[in-house]
């Protein structure tokens, strides 16, 4: 099983997985087949009286491809919704992993957890764009960040104002965000969901333990 492991922008995703396709017997598979599987988080620690701030990314992509595998992951199994840890629903099947992707980086500027949470759903939706994923479910465990996608329609129409009139917190990452989940969303298929932090869950683990390294 490959992994593809990196803490600093990669400009060509798409040619290294399709590296991996074929390094992982899938070469019939293109890169339009391959769904995503993601969890992002961030967070922020004070070092020396300085806010650092990491986002971080951890998750799969996988074909329609019918396997009796773990794909490689001995801690839990990944399945088409995710990770799990017990009984597969049986709406669900075990996924064909090609890759998975660890990927972690730093927040510039005074940090906050939430400008960390912010940063790792734009990486996030910036690599399902640039590997073209025709479907890809997001966990993520920022209700901050999934309520400011849920109400984009309200924040633009208001001109990113609080109900008090006031500007929206983090603003500038806030639209940054925003427009890329417009553009990623308008061509292809995004499931965003929520998982509780800290709450032993593989995927929101790793993402985690990601986020942290991109602090230091």
């Amino acid at each position: 099983m490959s992994f593809l492991v990196c803490n600093y922008p990669m400009s060509d995703f798409e040619s290294m997985v399709r590296e991996y396709l074929v390094a992982n017997k899938a070469e019939e598979f293109s890169t339009s087949d391959l769904c995503g599987v993601f969890y992002t988080d961030g967070g922020s620690r004070v070092i020396k009286s300085t806010n650092y701030g990491g986002w971080g990314i951890h998750g799969y992509l996988y074909v329609d491809k019918t396997t009796n595998s773990n794909s490689g992951c001995k801690k839990a199994v990944p399945t088409t919704t995710g990770y799990t840890t017990g009984k597969i629903d049986p709406k669900d099947t075990k996924a064909f992993v090609t890759t998975y992707i660890d990927y972690y980086g730093s927040v510039i500027d005074n940090s906050t957890n939430n400008k960390a949470e912010l940063l790792g759903m734009i990486k996030c939706l910036y690599l399902i764009k640039q590997l073209k994923l025709k479907h890809s479910i997001i966990y993520a465990d920022s209700k901050y960040v999934l309520g400011t996608i849920e109400g984009r329609e309200t924040y633009k129409n208001n001109g990113f104002k609080t109900a008090a009139g006031k500007e929206l917190a983090n603003v500038e990452m806030c639209q940054s965000m925003i427009e890329m989940y417009d553009e990623v969303s308008e061509e292809f298929d995004i499931d965003l969901r929520w998982v509780k932090g800290h709450s032993g869950n593989y995927g929101n683990e790793m993402a985690d333990s990601n986020a942290t390294k991109g602090c230091y």
